[in-house]
């Protein structure tokens, strides 16, 4: 790609970028109007761009693309934040109760898809073993933003939902991966041997989860309270949440790499941050970076919602 044909290709995200910055911010207004929480309307939005996809437009401004990674961003400053705002001491208090209820979560929804797929869609085992696995993860983006609009993620139920979330999250990443390694088996049959790979891909999974918990346990422990207190006197404040914030995407890539969400990484990068008063304290100034990023998450959730595809299933049942 020549240096000409870059700065044409920036020019063209930079336009759409800053339409939907712009429109994301009007619509956020007229629903705070009307007290309706702001992501509808960026859900709406992201489906009017899927329904311009079609005319090529967005493929002029390389939409998807920039979308795409705006939406990583966007998840990332989410559950930062809200690890930010939460305690986990509380979330700790909670687990066992969350337990109960993320184990029921599991088993309804593995045994409903997997009744559905088999017996009612007459699907082979193997998809519907995917299709059963992929929907034991929570929508976590979706339901805090929900929860922190009603001002009730800190109460002691949005406690509750956020650990059953992560708890959710965090075995759908574990079921995903030893699903993924019994391929092979299963495609030859139930008769071949599963202990073995099960075994050997539970324990790099669980290996992954105690790597990636120690080194925030050694952060939390040793570096965050030093490190937030030398950037603080070292920059003013909008300048230190930049920095807080761009620690927390380190966390959030390094557990992508480990094969875990990024999500799940930003959120326990800012519970590791809310240990520390002056952390809390930051927050006031992470307003406008999260106004910022976090609509484009939800866009692109409208944006992947292929409408043709209910407006086409619905057709065919009345036919």
């Amino acid at each position: 790609m020549t240096a000409f044909e870059m700065e044409d290709l920036a020019a063209r995200g930079a336009l759409l970028v800053g339409i939907l910055i712009v429109l994301s911010r009007l619509v956020k207004a007229a629903l705070e109007r009307l007290n309706l929480p702001d992501l509808l309307g960026y859900l709406f939005i992201g489906m009017a761009l899927r329904l311009v996809e079609g005319t090529g437009l967005l493929r002029f401004v390389d939409g998807p693309q920039v979308l795409s990674f705006l939406a990583q961003l966007g998840i990332v400053a989410l559950l930062f934040r809200i690890g930010l705002e939460c305690t986990p001491k509380n979330l700790l208090r909670r687990l066992s109760g969350a337990t109960r209820i993320w184990i029921a979560n599991i088993t309804l929804s593995l045994g409903a898809v997997l009744g559905v797929a088999l017996f009612l869609l007459d699907w082979t085992l193997l998809p519907s073993l995917f299709a059963a696995v992929a929907l034991t993860a929570t929508g976590i983006g979706v339901s805090v933003r929900i929860w922190r609009h009603t001002d009730r993620l800190g109460s002691a139920k949005g406690a509750l939902m956020l650990d059953v979330a992560e708890l959710d999250d965090l075995s759908g990443v574990v079921l995903l991966a030893l699903l993924t390694a019994l391929v092979p088996q299963l495609q030859a049959g139930l008769s071949a041997d599963l202990v073995g790979p099960m075994a050997l891909t539970l324990g790099l999974v669980l290996g992954k989860m105690a790597l990636l918990a120690l080194g925030g346990l050694l952060f939390a422990q040793y570096l965050e309270h030093p490190l937030t207190h030398w950037l603080h006197d070292l920059q003013p404040r909008p300048d230190l949440m930049i920095s807080v914030l761009g620690i927390g995407l380190v966390g959030a890539g390094l557990a992508a790499l480990l094969g875990f969400s990024a999500a799940i990484g930003a959120f326990f990068a800012g519970l590791i941050f809310s240990r520390d008063p002056l952390s809390v304290k930051i927050d006031a100034s992470f307003d406008s970076l999260s106004d910022l990023f976090i609509p484009f998450f939800f866009l692109h959730v409208g944006f992947a919602l292929d409408l043709s595809l209910l407006f086409g299933n619905l057709v065919y049942r009345q036919v």
